[in-house]
């Protein structure tokens, strides 16, 4: 949860350093916190990225089974889900 806040916040300050004037960040009502425009900017910019060969690593909740958002093509050597996907596959 903590990498998603950490996301979320980077996100939201990417919208307000773009909506800056004269390196003026905009007021609240100008530039609201919206998950609409947050989750917009995370999924082109993780589609950017992806576009130019990068590996992504999108939060995951450790403590139940909600997935890595990238697991089925995850090419991280030391992902920490990828052994329990695997292990969970092979015993179905």
């Amino acid at each position: 949860m903590a990498r998603n806040d950490e996301l979320d916040n980077a996100a939201h300050g990417l919208a307000q350093l773009m909506l800056s004037v004269n390196g003026t960040p905009p007021d609240e009502s100008e530039c609201p916190w919206s998950m609409e425009i947050i989750g917009a900017i995370l999924e082109d910019t993780a589609a950017v990225l992806k576009e130019k060969g990068y590996h992504i690593c999108l939060p995951y909740y450790e403590n139940d089974d909600t997935p890595c958002y990238t697991l089925d093509d995850c090419k991280h050597k030391e992902c920490p889900l990828k052994s329990g996907k695997k292990e969970a596959t092979e015993n179905e």
